[in-house]
């Protein structure tokens, strides 16, 4: 065997396993993750529905909350189906200034 034949066996050879190796690393990282995502608890990607919805009773608000159309409190407007809604004035940009940052470095 000429020594060009045994070079090119020889990168025939470390392709192989190179693919190999980055393969395996593909399926160990999916395996991984999948341990990961079922041994921590994660959140919910839906929103759960409002409690009224649920028992087929419309009670209103609970005692001691804002009602959806005080004016004071912009956090609970709600629209007439019960989601959210924006706000009806757009909020005021901050003052104007140069808004400079002091890092800790030296």
């Amino acid at each position: 065997m000429t020594s060009t034949a045994r070079r090119d066996e020889g990168l025939r050879r470390i392709s192989a396993l190179t693919r190999w190796a980055a393969g395996g690393a593909i399926v160990l990282a999916g395996v991984l993750s999948a341990v990961v995502a079922r041994a921590l608890p994660g959140k919910a990607s839906a929103a759960p529905a409002p409690a009224a919805a649920v028992s087929g009773s419309d009670q209103g608000p609970p005692q001691g909350s804002a009602s959806p159309s005080d004016p004071s409190d912009p956090s609970t407007q709600l629209s007439d189906n019960g989601s959210l809604s924006p706000p009806p004035i757009a909020p005021a940009p901050g003052r104007a200034g140069r808004g400079a940052v002091v890092s800790g470095g030296s």
